[in-house]
């Protein structure tokens, strides 16, 4: 299934990898870990990436533009969490379970 923001995809892989780097994602990653309090992290440091890096405008923009919902959103980060950061996505996944 292609996923609903694929066409943002590479764009904002870009942006959030220009932006964010891997050692201190996993420093902050353990941070939240350490603190609790989320209740999925995969979601909660998907979005914090979000927050940090993509204008909310330009989000926004996303929602009429594509027509999607904030679950497509959340997907979209996912996927640059899960493809950019594979040791930070290893390590929300062993929390998860």
């Amino acid at each position: 299934m292609i996923m609903k923001l694929q066409d943002v995809y590479q764009q904002v892989t870009s942006i959030v990898t220009s932006k964010v780097e891997s050692d201190r994602l996993m420093d902050y990653t353990n941070h939240i870990i350490a603190q609790g309090g989320y209740k999925d992290l995969a979601t909660r440091i998907a979005h914090d990436i979000k927050f940090a890096t993509i204008p909310a405008s330009k989000v926004c923009r996303w929602y009429d533009e594509y027509d999607c919902n904030d679950t497509h959103v959340t997907t979209l980060f996912q996927k640059v969490l899960k493809e950019s950061y594979p040791q930070v996505w290893e390590l929300i996944q062993k929390q998860n379970h």
